[in-house]
């Protein structure tokens, strides 16, 4: 399944700007960290659902896409199965209840170690050791700046979590994005 020595990872981005945002720091993260970065899961290394619990259906729809790729990973043509973002913060315990192949949760605070989280994932999976790990935290994740666009070419989004209700947003309320110049 690797290219060149490099595990290829796809990343399925769920939910608001937010989660966008933090799609793009962690692809950045994993594409420093050495991995090649594919549009489609099937035939990757590994997949990582950026999941949101805000609302029911997104629950609802990261549960579907973990689903899809749990299929893909018994079929052959999935090596493995991260779930990261504010679901996995706030629901680890019960996603790897419903997930039984799932290999990593990795919560908002702590996708800094997500790169780390998905070689151990993939060096596992070619030993055959397959060990389940989880990582969430209490503490807010470190300030970032590098990021992979997905986002318009002539724009880039802020991650602000003032008006977010949710705990997943107010634990990383110091690490606000805040923009390196204003356009005026």
């Amino acid at each position: 399944m690797s290219r060149k020595n490099q595990p290829t990872v796809a990343l399925v981005s769920l939910g608001c700007p937010k989660n966008l945002v933090d799609s793009e720091r962690m692809l950045a993260g994993l594409a420093l960290g050495g991995f090649a970065v594919t549009a489609d899961a099937d035939g990757a290394d590994l997949a990582i659902v950026n999941t949101c619990a805000f609302l029911d259906l997104a629950r609802a729809e990261s549960d579907q896409h973990l689903d899809e790729l749990e299929a893909l990973k018994r079929a052959g043509r999935l090596g493995g199965v991260v779930v990261a973002g504010c679901m996995a913060q706030r629901y680890g315990r019960e996603i790897l209840q419903r997930h039984p192949t799932v290999d990593a949760i990795v919560g908002i605070s702590s996708r800094d170690s997500l790169a780390e989280i998905c070689r151990k994932v993939v060096a596992g999976l070619a030993t055959g050791k397959r060990g389940r790990s989880s990582a969430t935290s209490q503490r807010a994740a470190g300030p970032e700046t590098r990021r992979a666009k997905w986002s318009f070419s002539h724009a880039s989004l802020l991650r602000t979590c003032r008006t977010a209700p949710r705990s997943c947003c107010r634990r990383a309320r110091d690490t606000r994005s805040r923009p390196r110049r204003l356009a005026c």
